[in-house]
């Protein structure tokens, strides 16, 4: 029922799709002030993680129970991070 969007201006939000209104509701907003923006997101951990990629080589994680970043990992990759994806089955 969730549904994730990332933002040039280093937001990613949360989407509750069973919200009444069309378009959904904004359940959860995270902002990375370092982040310039974000090309991806994606959630696991049965949702309780929330994982983040875009310019500057940067891939972000966030502990959605706790509201804080776990990990930032930098100088992973040599390019933009276009897109990401937990591994189904895993916690």
């Amino acid at each position: 029922h969730l549904v994730t969007s990332s933002s040039e201006d280093g937001t990613v939000r949360l989407w509750d799709c069973r919200a009444a209104s069309a378009g959904g509701r904004e359940a959860q907003r995270y902002t990375a002030h370092f982040a310039k923006s974000f090309a991806t997101a994606a959630l696991g951990g049965g949702g309780d993680h929330l994982v983040c990629g875009g310019c500057k080589e940067q891939i972000v994680f966030w502990d959605r129970r706790a509201g804080g970043g776990l990990e930032v990992f930098e100088d992973s990759h040599s390019e933009d991070v276009t897109r990401l994806r937990f591994q189904p089955g895993r916690r």
